[in-house]
């Protein structure tokens, strides 16, 4: 009895019970409103506009309830208000001279009082969400409404929720050791707990500056997100099961808040009583807040003039003034003076400034081989070539992973051919060379037969590579692993729905097993027939399809969809003798007219250039023309012409021509 009660004091403990009781109330409070109300006038709503004598089917209609206990009721928000909130007003004592010589001269150990409140805090936090859980479980009894929510979706809530609430309080309260300023308490809490994610992802992209083939979309991915429980928070929401926590989070949660425990009780017991309103508690610590937001604002004004500009003199000065300003303000910070233009703090950023040069020498000279290394293809098990990280990230660990590798021998010699072609590129390797619109950002990810991986990302420009690329993208395996037509189950195919892209056409609806499998059959061939010209034509007007197979219930589930482009002969002339063509591809009937004109300046509206000469075409042998040989409009500006295609049906899109797709007879004009 006597160890339990020198680890806490119980007259602190109901003290600060009647001082602060408002926290735990407004928590409760805001909870309930969140969720046990939420519950009854959902539920209230739901059951009014059912149809009499229905019932809830969980299968097939909409469940309003469930989502509340998957973080969708604005709970978030409270995870990252109240615990910071809660540490700050628990430990404000020590932030003010008056509290913190009151609270320092009773006869308590200094353990004893941080203890005390430390309890308090985490009972603050837990009570309502017991208490909130607790009236979710009983409403779900007494009320019948069963099929809503299960008491294992209250508990997840419940449990997310307190370990959620526990750590970010633990951070807080760490961070309210090491400064005696309450507003900077909550800012350093914030800056701190996302760091892990924030510096990570700054490093990545300045890396990718500087060392060629760094892949800084890989090392951003959704795997960083656990780093903080910030951002983990952020990321808690109902889809693909978002709204779980892994137990290895949980256990890595769980040994943070013991080690921000842990550091906070050991900074507690040797902090100064005197360093109230100090920015930085212990003078140790200055020059790593100094150097730490001059480092992090150097990468971010680095990567900032890079994106914007692609120029190394740009991207030089923006790591050097966004460093030197991120110095300056945060001497100003912590000297609490604007005075501090001197020679001593010049020399501590020349030195900086020193130290990042010789780094990034260091990197630049690539001292460790990154930039040259390439497996042995007699190494490679697999090869992921892609444009994007998101199906490898996506598929990762799941059935539907293998399918996006590149098996076979002669393709991974041919990407390998690829990488090596790159990496003697200087001008792949430099990153401020400037790039056109026919750069591809590809990402190669070897994985090897002793269970490493390499992982590489390039802009590449394709007409440059166009043999490469070719030879790759003809090949039946990269078909079979773009085009779902060749790995899916014809039976289960419901439904497949084709609609012309730009436009508002109903479209076409196909549900017949035999039109079904004849237009898979025709579509197979086509993409198999199709050359890489082919399969990377932008031009011309094209219809999307969705293949919808049968869910629960009667949801649909759709596989990736792809386009049907002018080059889709088989298929089109289907359409066309079973009478579809005008309800599933853009065609002239569907059109009023079409107007041409010159391009001038980012205006992607005809109506806005009236006075420029322009051309209003007809004819349907001529439209046809057209919409066989437009592009998308260039975000660049740089196409010839800007066409507008106006259809019967009231709406309007809008196309561009360039040199090498304009029609003669649109050059003729334009050229008199």
């Amino acid at each position: 009895m006597k160890s339990k009660t020198s680890f806490f004091n119980s007259g602190i403990l109901f003290n600060d019970l009647k001082r602060f009781s408002w926290i735990w109330v407004s928590y409760l409070a805001a909870l309930i409103f969140m969720l046990p109300l939420e519950i009854l006038m959902k539920i209230d709503r739901f059951y009014r506009d059912m149809t009499p004598g229905s019932s809830f089917d969980p299968v097939k209609d909409h469940n309003p309830i469930i989502d509340l206990f998957r973080f969708e009721s604005g709970d978030k928000l409270l995870m990252y208000a109240v615990p910071v909130i809660t540490a700050i007003f628990l430990f404000r004592y020590m932030q003010s001279k008056d509290s913190g010589d009151m609270y320092h001269s009773l006869p308590v150990k200094r353990s004893t009082l941080f203890n005390s409140k430390i309890i308090l805090g985490i009972l603050f936090l837990t009570v309502p969400l017991l208490i909130t859980g607790t009236m979710c479980i009983a409403m779900r009894q007494t009320l019948g409404i069963y099929e809503f929510y299960s008491i294992n979706a209250v508990l997840n809530w419940m449990n997310i929720n307190i370990l959620m609430n526990i750590i970010i309080f633990m951070g807080a309260v760490f961070f309210g050791m090491i400064t005696g300023s309450s507003i900077t308490q909550g800012v350093l809490t914030y800056i701190f707990l996302f760091i892990p994610v924030g510096l990570s992802a700054l490093l990545s992209f300045n890396m990718m500056i500087f060392v060629s083939g760094f892949n800084a979309d890989y090392y951003i991915s959704d795997s960083i997100i656990k780093f903080s429980p910030l951002t983990k928070i952020a990321d808690l929401s109902s889809s693909s099961s978002h709204f779980l926590i892994s137990m290895n989070e949980i256990i890595i949660y769980i040994v943070l808040c013991a080690l921000f425990y842990l550091g906070a009780l050991l900074i507690y017991r040797i902090r100064n009583i005197e360093s109230y309103t100090q920015i930085i508690s212990f003078r140790l610590l200055e020059p790593i807040f100094i150097y730490g937001v001059t480092f992090c604002t150097m990468l971010l004004g680095g990567i900032y003039f890079y994106e914007r500009t692609s120029s190394l003199p740009w991207t030089i000065f923006g790591y050097t003034a966004i460093a030197l300003l991120g110095y300056l303000i945060s001497l100003m910070l912590i000297k609490k003076s604007f005075y501090i233009f001197n020679a001593q703090n010049m020399r501590g950023f020349a030195a900086f400034v020193g130290a990042m040069a010789v780094i990034t020498g260091l990197i630049h000279m690539d001292v460790t081989g990154f930039e040259s290394r390439i497996p042995d293809t007699s190494n490679i098990k697999r090869v992921y070539f892609a444009r994007g990280t998101y199906y490898y990230l996506d598929s990762e660990g799941t059935p539907e992973e293998s399918r996006y590798f590149f098996t076979e021998s002669a393709n991974i010699e041919r990407i390998s051919a690829l990488h090596r072609e790159l990496i003697s590129d200087g001008e792949i390797s430099n990153p401020f060379s400037p790039k056109g619109e026919d750069y591809e950002s590809m990402n190669f990810i070897y994985e090897l037969e002793n269970g490493s991986k390499l992982i590489r990302c390039y802009d590449i420009p394709k007409e440059k590579y166009y043999a490469y690329f070719k030879s790759i993208y003809e090949s039946f395996e990269y078909k079979k692993m773009n085009y779902d037509v060749f790995t899916m189950d014809i039976s289960k195919i419901k439904e497949i729905e084709i609609s012309p892209n730009d436009v508002g056409l109903k479209g076409l609806s196909l549900i017949s097993p035999e039109e079904i499998s004849t237009f898979v059959a025709l579509a197979k061939k086509d993409i198999t027939e199709s050359t890489y010209e082919q399969l990377e034509n932008k031009l011309g007007c094209s219809s999307y399809v969705d293949i919808a197979k049968s869910g629960s219930g009667d949801r649909k589930v759709y596989y990736r969809g792809f386009s049907i482009t002018p080059e889709f002969k088989n298929v089109r002339s289907w359409l066309d003798k079973k009478g579809y063509t005008e309800k599933a591809i853009l065609t002239p009937s569907n059109i009023k007219y079409i107007v041409v004109e010159e391009r001038k300046g980012d205006s992607y509206s005809i109506d806005e250039n009236k006075s420029i000469k322009r051309l209003e075409i007809n004819e349907p042998d001529k439209i046809q023309t057209c919409i066989n040989t437009y592009a998308s409009l260039h975000s660049s500006g740089n196409d010839k012409y800007i066409i507008g295609v106006y259809t019967k049906d009231g709406s309007s899109f809008y196309k561009s021509f360039d040199d090498k797709s304009t029609p003669e007879f649109v050059n003729s004009y334009f050229e008199k």
